[in-house]
């Protein structure tokens, strides 16, 4: 992610609490969680189309008729089972048995078709379609696969044309595009030391730490702190 020119971030949960009584002098207690994904589950296995616009995400939507494209899609589940893709969406029509025609949304994997979506489904997606077709873009998804060797499916989850922004609508914009997996990437350095850790070191100091068990253990206890708080932010930034 960081190669391809994006940040990576987690939601985190951080709680406070008060000192029991016993320890009434520490202040109080703090912790953090971060929730992260599963390897697999964070980039998608391909690149969008290029001039092609994300849909924000939103409710699940499953993708009908993909039993037909099996031939396709095996070579899309990962060993995990489960990955991420990007779906494209197109507009298109079916001819029914009596004869008429009648609108429907297609799905496309890197340009083969791969399923569709139901009547009702496709309904809440056309009119965006239609509005980037008019753009000259195309509309894409994040897609969620699922399969073995025998048989695979796929949903995605994407807000509907009732529930997009204007300024999306206006914009359109772009789909991210990530680099190619490789085994190491040339990237900027990440970690900025803290205050404490840019200070010089003075011989002074050094005999100073020595003098004494309880000096000793306030410096190395301060030093302790410079290199968790810069940890902290390092991460921060990271994440």
């Amino acid at each position: 992610m960081v190669a391809s020119g994006f940040v990576p971030a987690v939601r985190c949960y951080a709680r406070w609490r008060a000192a029991y009584k016993d320890h009434i002098d520490e202040g109080g207690f703090a912790d953090a969680t971060a929730t992260l994904p599963e390897p697999h589950l964070v980039l998608p296995s391909n690149n969008p189309p290029t001039n092609s616009s994300l849909l924000p995400s939103g409710g699940s939507a499953q993708v009908i008729r993909e039993e037909d494209h099996f031939d396709v899609l095996r070579d899309y589940v990962p060993q995990s089972g489960e990955g991420l893709l990007f779906l494209e969406l197109r507009l298109g029509t079916r001819v029914l048995k009596s004869g008429q025609e009648r609108t429907t949304v297609y799905v496309y994997l890197d340009g083969a078709h791969v399923g569709e979506l139901s009547a009702v489904t496709g309904k809440k997606f056309e009119p965006v379609l239609a509005h980037a077709e008019g753009a000259g873009k195309t509309i894409v998804v994040a897609g969620t696969i699922k399969g073995s060797a025998l048989t695979a499916s796929l949903t995605f989850r994407a807000a509907k044309a009732d529930e997009l922004s204007n300024e999306w609508v206006n914009t359109l914009p772009a789909a991210p595009r990530f680099a190619p997996l490789a085994p190491s990437y040339a990237l900027a350095p990440a970690y900025s030391p803290s205050w404490s850790e840019r200070q010089p070191r003075t011989r002074a100091g050094a005999r100073k730490s020595s003098a004494g068990s309880g000096g000793g253990c306030a410096l190395v206890l301060i030093a302790g702190l410079g290199i968790a708080t810069s940890l902290v932010a390092a991460v921060s930034r990271f994440a």
